[in-house]
């Protein structure tokens, strides 16, 4: 927002002849000293530097400490005030070596990546600090990934590190698009980059600076600089990965879990004891449930009729009937909740805050109740009803699911439906075939269960099973099979009514 670059200096505090106590620099686009910013206080290595332009806050990584802080600048949007709010979360892992030499904020899922340099990876996080994914740089050919930003028109990566002769162009997964020279530069060590529009105007450059000997073994070295190259926008291919990076979908193996809720008031899976206002995970390697979300630690007695975990870690969900929540006033059950934790298992703590108003685009809520949803991976919301359903442009049944293409959400929800899935289409119309839980993975696959017992072609169950249909069309003409995905036995919740249901990384 002020048109500048920010660069931070790791070793600058071990030049005595230079320290004034800035490590943190403000300068113009062409290289000029604006201002100097003391962040010592939390960290004396300040390697990487990112920025979310909504809000203005500003991430730093610490090699020495392995640490991301955050810097909220307050209400002034000016930083080193008496405003800022400072936080921060650490990127050590158990048995790992730790080294986040740059921090990437991406503009496209509010995630963080963090390029570390001693396992030759690159971390995303979460803005709160879990774990998300993780990818290798080094069977690339990069090694020690020193320096990382996101390219916001394509949804790639842009890296630095050895060799030093180039920029490494990867997809959001950790694909590699394409290489780009720099040995004009002659850079010696390359530690950090960014994308920013060109000092000569018009176009855009990248920015990156070249920390060159460090200051450990050579205290008076005064070596640092900053390169600019023009970046051809003709010349950027166009991301391979999804334009957004989507919603995690790892399979049903040891780095995934199963997250689950169910109609039934009250009662016990895996020792685990639960209400309907609960959330329960499920390890499939270690077949252990454990409770994740605790409703009444936070107001709620009233049955979650589904949900969707973030990638941030809030909790999109929709209650059976409508009540008063703290913080957001009357609610019904066609809206949609977000719940923001500050905690999760058997001690949750966090705050509500309304994400979707059903009664802005067209949803009773005494009649057209919200018992199913999720994320599409285009990024679209998918409602199922537990009646027949008219909105603007399509009407559906319970047995349909809905998409809405959201303009705006919140207190002021604007968008258009289509129809997503139509169940009479493929099988699905007797009374307990109800959609009330939803799921959609990355390849499109939906994975249902509804209220009662099921029985389309190929597969049947009860209220205790998931089923998944795979489509080879969707919308107004669904087309496609469905197979078995969980077995209500195979885990232990024969006899209990799912409810809702998704998977995400289980850490």
């Amino acid at each position: 927002h002020t048109g500048t670059l920010m660069i931070g200096d790791g070793e600058v505090d071990e030049i005595d002849n230079l320290f004034t106590g800035s490590n943190l620099f403000e300068t113009s686009l062409t290289g000029g000293f604006i201002k100097g910013y003391t962040a010592t206080a939390f960290s004396k290595e300040v390697t990487g530097v990112s920025y979310n332009p909504v809000n203005k806050v500003l991430y730093l990584s610490d090699d020495d400490k392995a640490l991301i802080t955050q810097i909220n600048p307050g209400g002034d949007g000016k930083y080193n005030t008496a405003d800022d709010i400072v936080t921060s979360f650490s990127t050590k892992r158990a048995g790992e070596k730790a080294d986040s030499e740059d921090v990437a904020y991406s503009t496209r899922t509010g995630n963080l990546y963090v390029a570390d340099g001693a396992g030759s990876d690159v971390l995303v996080y979460s803005t709160s600090g879990t774990l998300l994914r993780r990818f290798d740089t080094l069977k690339l050919g990069l090694k020690d990934p020193e320096g990382i930003v996101e390219d916001p028109t394509t949804g790639n990566l842009l890296i630095v590190g050895f060799p030093a002769d180039r920029v490494f162009e990867l997809t959001s997964t950790g694909q590699l698009v394409r290489t780009i020279d720099i040995s004009a530069a002659r850079a010696l060590k390359p530690a950090g980059l960014t994308i920013g529009p060109s000092s000569t105007g018009g176009g855009r450059s990248i920015y990156i600076v070249d920390r060159g000997l460090d200051n450990d073994d050579h205290p008076t070295e005064n070596d640092g600089k900053l390169y600019e190259f023009r970046f051809d926008l003709g010349s950027v291919p166009p991301p391979v990965d999804p334009p957004v990076d989507p919603p995690i979908d790892p399979p049903v193996d040891s780095k995934s879990a199963l997250f689950l809720s169910f109609g039934d008031s009250s009662g016990q899976v895996g020792g685990v004891a639960f209400n309907d206002e609960d959330i329960l995970s499920f390890d499939p390697t270690s077949k252990t449930w454990a409770t994740y979300f605790d409703g009444s630690d936070v107001g709620l007695s009233s049955d979650i009729k589904d949900f969707y975990i973030n990638q941030d870690g809030s909790i999109l969900l929709t209650i059976e009937a409508a009540r008063t929540i703290a913080g957001v006033g009357n609610i019904t059950a066609s809206d949609i909740l977000k719940f923001t934790p500050t905690s999760t298992g058997s001690t949750t703590s966090g705050t509500f805050s309304l994400y979707f108003d059903g009664s802005d685009v067209g949803l009773d809520g005494s009649s057209e109740k919200i018992d199913a949803f999720t994320i599409a991976p285009d990024g679209r919301l998918v409602i199922s009803t537990t009646s027949s359903v008219a909105v603007p442009g399509v009407s559906g049944a319970k047995q349909d699911l809905l998409a809405f293409n959201a303009t705006s959400l919140g207190d002021n929800t604007v968008g258009t439906w289509t129809m997503y899935l139509d169940g009479s289409d493929v099988g699905l119309g007797d009374s307990s075939e109800n959609i009330d839980s939803v799921w959609i993975d990355l390849s499109g696959k939906v994975y249902l269960s509804t209220s009662g017992a099921f029985s389309v072609s190929g597969v049947s169950g009860g209220a205790s099973d998931i089923f998944t249909f795979n489509p080879s069309s969707l919308g107004a003409n669904t087309a496609g099979t469905f197979g078995s995905y969980l077995n209500a036995a195979s885990v232990g919740i024969s006899g209990l009514k799912v409810d809702g249901f998704t998977r995400a990384i289980y850490s």
